[in-house]
């Protein structure tokens, strides 16, 4: 007998809330916060630990996993992707000179962190394990991916009062929580919502969300 095949739900622009670092500011969930979309975004800067390891954000700490345990080269984790490590430092830099002496609106702040997400997603895909003269082994890190996602999720839900304020209140306003991760194609942690109302991508971050913060049916 052929596998049943997942019957793909639909979901009108209404029923999503969609987040990304580029998200249009909108007060949408009447918190009195305009970038709630971006700040649920996991480049967003919160730190995340692993043991005593800091990370910038939830970006930065699942791009450190990977070299972690899909590696052979598990200390550039913290090294390249750490509070002070290449990346983050770089970044850091830049923005201390193209800020000068004003301080960042809110379109500096997302421009500056989907700089460096890219840098940080640079630093994840084939051409980037080559320069860094690593072997990734993918078998491995999938053995630790959903861990390792998690963990991340649970320590902003539980140390982010900003960030469990959003999520209850998408949770309570009956939103089907999706990380938008543009037009250009599809994601595992992401997806898009395309013209026949489903949902493009695995949208792992968004369920795991949904689940930790206790969403029906999530």
């Amino acid at each position: 007998m052929a596998p049943e095949i997942e019957e793909q739900k639909e979901f009108d622009l209404g029923d999503l809330y969609q987040f990304h670092i580029d998200a249009p500011l909108a007060d949408k969930l009447k918190l009195n916060d305009p970038s709630a979309a971006r700040w649920l975004a996991p480049i967003s800067r919160f730190p995340i630990f692993d043991g005593e390891d800091e990370y910038p954000s939830l970006e930065h700490y699942y791009a450190a996993m990977k070299y972690k345990y899909g590696t052979n080269k598990p200390q550039l984790a913290k090294g390249l992707f750490g509070k002070n490590g290449t990346v983050h430092q770089q970044a850091l830099r830049f923005e201390s000179v193209q800020l000068a002496d004003r301080e960042p609106t809110e379109e500096d702040t997302a421009k500056f962190l989907a700089d460096e997400m890219a840098a940080i997603q640079k630093q994840v895909k084939p051409a980037g394990f080559k320069a860094n003269k690593v072997t990734f082994h993918e078998g491995e890190w999938l053995l630790k991916r959903d861990e390792v996602l998690r963990s991340g999720v649970e320590q902003r839900w539980n140390k982010d009062a900003r960030f469990r304020r959003i999520l209850e209140a998408v949770r309570n306003q009956g939103k089907y929580l999706l990380y938008y991760t543009g037009a250009t194609g599809t994601s595992d942690l992401g997806g898009i919502r395309r013209a026949n109302k489903t949902i493009d991508g695995n949208n792992r971050l968004g369920k795991l969300m949904m689940e930790i913060a206790s969403f029906p049916n999530a």
